[in-house]
């Protein structure tokens, strides 16, 4: 079931994921395929937001190694 979401609030993987649920649901319906081009973008997004958090947390991982103090 899809979290609640306010304008404003951080969006995160799981928001895209569950806007991912709800396109699926409305592009199986009739004359559904229209949103076809925005489920796309929104998968590209989660994919990108994805890709940005790991190489974050290996970034950190290095500057921990280089730095163990800091």
């Amino acid at each position: 079931m899809p979290r609640p979401w306010k304008p404003g609030q951080k969006i995160t993987p799981d928001t895209l994921r569950d806007c991912l649920d709800i396109l699926a649901k409305v592009i199986g319906r009739k004359g559904g395929e229209k949103y076809v081009p925005l489920y796309l973008r929104i998968e590209r997004e989660l994919e990108v937001m994805q890709e940005q958090q790991s190489a974050y947390q290996r970034i950190l991982k290095r500057a921990e190694r280089l730095h163990p103090e800091a």
